[in-house]
């Protein structure tokens, strides 16, 4: 009996477990007593409590039995038996009483391995008899190694038993040399082995490009589960994936022609198969992580030179860089960049200088309406001569990364565009040999029909649908289905709908119909448990169980994971008959981190999203919600035209929410039921009387859609649109939505206006013809907006990318000692694009450095009794500021403490001084990667604890900052002018404020509930020009204006300057007073009344960073045209972490 023989035996008739398993207990009891091995597959990260006694081996002896205590049972206890549990989570994180009382095995397939394991599957189906020999040379030499080992195993034994004198034993002695005889013969075939192994492995090593692009894009689509945990993939998938590939790849006349077919073909196939499941925010920076692991495996780039792309300059704290010289006209997050730029790559070390000896022609660079498609100074020459190995690529996008970063995205395209070819060996400069790469192709838009999703489906893999607020494709299935004429069931999952989602299924598998379960990630109980258990049937039914599963990274001896035996034909366990090929199962779910992963690595997945662009919109409401019927429900224009304007208003308010909080403060989820109830309400009241207008912007504006709204400026500004686009006017001939005052011109001059029509396919043609970039302004946004809308999805890529990124690899390490193509042995010399590769510093050793020098640089904490005793010589608690000071020092005083012992205990941890809890490793994965640990900004609850930050760098530059306005404060006396967002509670700040002034009013009987806030624009352009404190009320500084700009001249609110997202806004004078005064002011702020603008602490929008609404003069356009440029006062302008 072999091992293998005897391990099997080992193992229950029941086969292999899954937590949920029924009759779990019991199965464990029968493990225990009978010594098997018992095997839980689907192991989660949190065990559960069942089998904490197994775990702790609680054992309870009686006689000379063992038992231990299952379920509050006692169940006999077998010495021989023994547990393995087995999880498919990709980076399981065990709590360390888990691992304490296991032994932890990784069985995770690596990049090295997997490319070996590829080499195999290409060189058998391409050149079978290379494999043949190679394993035959194998099988020889291990042969011979044994046949040696047991030739000394002969002599040894001999020599022990010799007991005389070992030249008096004729007979040793002749065993002495017919082993010297057969040991030399021996090596003669090891080295004749070893010749012919090297041989074959030379023809091999030309078949290794293909083997190493496939464990690249492996490792790539794996990686984007970091980002979505519905991106789950497994090995078997790909592997079927990889030989699919290398059969439609078309054959070649050499072996590198070929070689290239398989691996064009099979990166375009495995791009387009993760496109097609990928929201489209994360498809690029999928391609840019393949376009980086190509690049770095190929020895072309090292970590550090994507760590640097990905970072920047986050890292940097202001306090500790010279003041940028170029602040006239280059951003201080641009300089921060630089300095980085320059410090950490060895090409750019001079780039500082090159500017300031070039500064004109830098800043016309920098100033470039599209900076990634003009020569960059003094380095252009270089990067052409780089051009050839994409080094030269890669460098340009660093540099419109690190200085426009807006431009980031339309860099990284081109990026992708000149990334066609990839030489095969880029050590040798001489060699003109090329592979396909990525290109044009990667970066034109693609999308899939469920037509085209349907021809490369199979009944044993079901189609998960992952669902976007505003689009379901449930309509599209169903009409499918009729189309195929197939009968589909549906059922909306919900609680008590587990039973007819099975009885469906059970139904459909033989007859070949479909079924479609909507909404799945509200029965995920049923998901994770019986459905899985039914496709586990349904996989053995259709004989999914084929040769690829062999090579999955886990094995399950021919046991299903249900505990059935192999050979299990029913589809629900119940007999009810085999699958027919025909039967489909459609799933759709939101993303949810508890969908098992099991499911998703087995099923197709397809993204389902609202159309993009204004075009788009309006086409997909004529097509899947107005017809020729709905045209001709109510005989009159009047219907026609409300019914494209509701249509544009639906298709333009869709449009705004991707600007982030300029669009919209809360990205509200419209859909096509709103604006479907929208139209019956229009047609039923046009069927009744004639138009009411205010009824209807009513009915739209607060009922439909505004019963969604819940931000006061959101609900402002929708009504504002209501009452621009259902109006009279609408009716006119000479009516359009283009903007009144536009700042730039739109594309195409194009008018949008309501045609002219009784057919849909004249309203179809009409939308056709809409320009293909939609301006801001038809939105009601300045042009600038489109700038905010880039960066927003530059911060998006680069924190998708930083999420998937190694978190022990080497920084600055050299690149792999074998570039793609080469053979074995052949190392390259290849050390980076350009950076300075210092000594090999792990992640450890960068975190510890780090944590090191930013510890030094913690201010101290407040004492006490000093600061108490400062207060009282400002005048005690019994004053509002004082209090407030009071809190806002203690609230400094715990951040600081936070700091210091989260930055000691890292220290401590990586030394091993103390234990390494989870908190503390994702404290260390933000500092490795220049962001902000989260205990530093919120609490266990979720509570604010300090103040959001992007990155590293801004947040610690903001402590020190905040610390030393407050300890100037509490020091010296009140500060001239406010620092606002140096607080912790602004709002506390104004209501203490508020309160002085009523106090100080109180002879003339103010009372507090009647003071409102007053506030005035001064003509102190910073705080340093404030000499002198306001009498009365408070002087506050470093606010800015996002969405318009403020004139000194006419102190009022105008339009941005071009490509300028931010103005900031002089020092506000904010004092309090009556709200009977406060009426007698309305002529100060202009002809119309002023525009009231929130002033938030934060970029994102929302009520709880609300802090007071602010009365701005404007004086030339009226206060409704702001409300839709969306303008607003922020306290900060850095985006939100992604973190939080």
């Amino acid at each position: 009996m072999t091992q293998r023989e005897s391990a099997a035996e080992r193992i229950p008739n029941f086969g292999i477990l899954t937590m949920d398993a029924p009759r779990l207990r019991d199965h464990i009891e029968y493990a225990m007593a009978e010594g098997k091995a018992l095997i839980i597959n689907g192991v989660e990260e949190h065990i559960d409590p069942l089998l904490d006694p197994l775990l702790e081996k609680a054992l309870v002896k009686k006689g000379r039995s063992f038992y231990i205590d299952i379920g509050n049972k006692l169940c006999e206890f077998n010495q021989d038996f023994s547990l393995c549990m087995v999880t498919r989570l990709p980076n399981p994180h065990f709590s360390p009483e888990v691992q304490a009382r296991t032994m932890v095995v990784d069985f995770t397939v690596t990049q090295l391995g997997l490319e070996e394991q590829m080499l195999g599957r290409v060189i058998q189906r391409e050149q079978s008899t290379l494999e043949d020999q190679l394993n035959e040379v194998l099988k020889a030499v291990r042969e011979n190694k044994k046949a040696l080992l047991h030739l000394d195993r002969t002599l040894l034994s001999r020599l022990t038993a010799n007991e005389g004198n070992l030249l008096d034993d004729v007979e040793l002695i002749s065993v002495l040399a017919e082993t010297k005889a057969r040991a030399i013969d021996v090596k003669k075939k090891l080295a004749a082995a070893e010749e012919t192994k090297m041989t074959i492995n030379e023809k091999r090593e030309q078949y290794r490009p293909v083997a190493t692009r496939g464990s690249i894009l492996y490792f790539s689509i794996v990686d984007m589960a970091a980002v979505n945990h519905m991106y789950q993939t497994s090995l078997s998938q790909f592997l079927s994936l990889f030989n699919r590939a290398m059969e439609l790849a078309e054959k070649g006349t050499t072996a590198l022609a070929r070689v290239c077919r398989i691996v064009d073909t099979l990166t375009y196939m495995a791009y387009r198969g993760t496109n097609r499941g990928m929201y489209g925010r994360d498809r690029l920076s999928f391609i840019l992580i393949t376009a980086f692991k190509i690049l770095t495996t190929a020895g072309v780039l090292v970590q550090n030179d994507v760590s640097l792309f990905l970072k920047g300059g986050a890292a940097l704290d202001d306090s500790t860089l010279k003041p940028n010289p170029f602040a006239e006209w280059l951003e201080q997050d641009a300089w921060r960049n630089l300095v980085a730029l320059s410090s950490e790559s060895k090409f750019f070390s001079s780039i500082l200088d090159d500017m300031a000896r070039s500064e004109p022609a830098w800043r016309r660079w920098y100033e470039e309406n599209e900076p990634e498609r003009v020569p960059i100074p003094d380095v252009e020459p270089r990067l052409v001569e780089k051009k050839a190995s994409s080094e030269g690529s890669f460098l340009r996008l660093l540099v419109v990364r690190c200085l426009r970063p807006d431009r980031t995205i339309l860099a990284a395209l081109a990026f992708v565009r000149d990334f066609s070819l990839l030489a095969l060996n880029p050590a040798d400069t001489s060699s003109d040999k090329t592979l396909p790469a990525l290109g044009g192709k990667y970066c034109d838009p693609v999308t899939d029909t469920i037509e085209e999703v349907f021809t490369v489906s199979a009944a044993a893999t079901p189609m998960v649908y992952l669902l976007s607020p505003g689009s379901d494709p449930t309509d599209d299935i169903i009409s499918f289905a009729r189309r195929k004429k197939t009968a589909i069931a549906v059922v909306s999952m919900g609680e008590g709908q587990a039973p007819y989602a099975t009885r469906a299924i059970a139904n459909a598998a033989p007859a070949g119909t479909w079924v479609l379960l909507q909404n799945c990630h509200l029965g995920l109980d049923f998901i994770s448990g019986h459905l899985e258990r039914q496709l586990d049937a349904l996989s053995k039914s259709r004989g999914a169980n084929d040769d690829d599963s062999k090579d999955k990274v886990g094995k399950d001896d021919g046991k299903d994971t249900d505990g059935k035996k192999e050979g299990a034909k029913d589809m629900d366990g119940d007999g009810n008959g085999l699958v027919d090929p025909n039967f489909r199962l459609f799933l759709t779910t939101e993303p949810s981190k508890d969908f098992p992963i099991s499911l998703l690595q087995r099923s197709m997945k397809v993204t389902n999203e609202p159309p993009a662009g204004l075009r788009a919109g309006l086409l997909h409401s004529y097509t899947a919600f107005v017809d020729q019927d709905k045209l001709e429900r109510v005989d009159t224009p009047q219907w026609r035209t409300l019914l494209f304007s509701l249509c544009f208003l639906h298709s333009a308010i869709m449009e705004r929410r991707k600007f982030g909080s300029l669009g919209w403060c809360i990205p509200y989820e419209f859909n096509m039921s709103d604006l479907s109830a929208c139209a019956r309400f229009l047609e039923k009241h046009l069927y009744a009387q004639a138009v009411s207008w205010p009824t209807l912007q009513y009915i739209v504006g607060e009922v439909q859609y505004g019963g969604k709204i819940t931000d006061d400026s959101d609900r402002r500004q929708f009504m504002t649109f209501c009452q621009a686009w259902l109006t009279p006017t609408t009716l006119s001939p000479q009516f359009s939505f283009n903007p009144q005052n536009a700042v730039a011109p739109i594309p195409n001059d194009f008018v949008y206006s309501v045609p002219d029509g009784i057919e849909i396919d004249v309203f179809r043609q009409y939308i056709s013809s809409f320009p293909d970039v939609d301006s801001p302004e038809i939105f009601g946004l300045h042009p600038n907006a489109d700038m905010t809308y880039r960066m927003k999805e530059v911060v998006s890529l680069l924190g998708t990318i930083i999420e998937t990124q190694p978190k022990s690899t080497v920084a600055g390490a050299a690149p792999p000692p074998e570039p793609v193509g080469s053979p074995k042995g052949k190392k390259g010399k290849k050390k980076s694009s350009g950076s300075a590769v210092p000594a090999p510093l792990t992640r450890e050793d960068v975190v510890v450095e780090k944590a090191a020098e930013l510890a030094i640089r913690v201010p101290d904490n407040f004492i006490e009794d000093i600061y108490r005793e400062q207060l009282d010589r400002q005048g005690g608690l019994g004053v509002p500021l004082n209090i407030f000071l009071l809190q806002e020092v203690q609230r400094m005083d715990a951040v600081i403490t936070t700091v210091r012992t989260t930055l000691e205990s890292i220290q401590l941890a990586i030394r091993g001084e103390v234990t390494l809890t989870a908190e503390l490793d994702k404290a260390i994965d933000a500092i490795f990667d220049a962001r902000v640990p989260k205990q530093w900004m919120v609490t266990a609850s979720g509570a604010e604890l300090s103040w959001l930050s992007p990155n590293l760098g801004l947040w610690f530059t903001g402590l020190l900052e905040r610390q030393g306005q407050l300890s100037n404060w509490i020091s010296k006396a009140r500060p001239n002018s406010y620092w606002l967002t140096g607080f912790f509670n602004p709002q506390g700040f104004l209501t203490a404020m508020r309160q002085e002034v009523t106090r100080s009013h109180a002879a003339d009987r103010w009372s507090l509930d009647d003071v409102v806030f007053h506030t005035e624009i001064t003509e102190f352009i910073n705080a340093e020009a404030v000499k002198k404190a306001a009498a009365e009320g408070v002087l506050v500084h470093g606010l800015f204006i996002d969405g318009a700009s403020w004139s000194r001249a006419t102190k009022s609110l105008v339009e941005s300057e071009p490509k300028r997202l931010f103005s900031v806004l002089p020092v506000m004078y904010v004092t309090a007073i009556t709200s009977h005064a406060k009426k007698g002011k309305s002529g100060e702020q202009g002809p119309f009344g002023g525009a009231l603008i929130g002033c938030y602490r934060y970029s994102c929008r929302q009520d709880r960073y609300r802090v007071f609404d602010v009365l701005l003069p404007t004086r030339e356009l009226r206060p409704e045209h702001w409300i839709l440029r969306g303008v607003a006062i922020l306290c900060s302008t850095d985006p939100m972490p992604m973190s939080v």
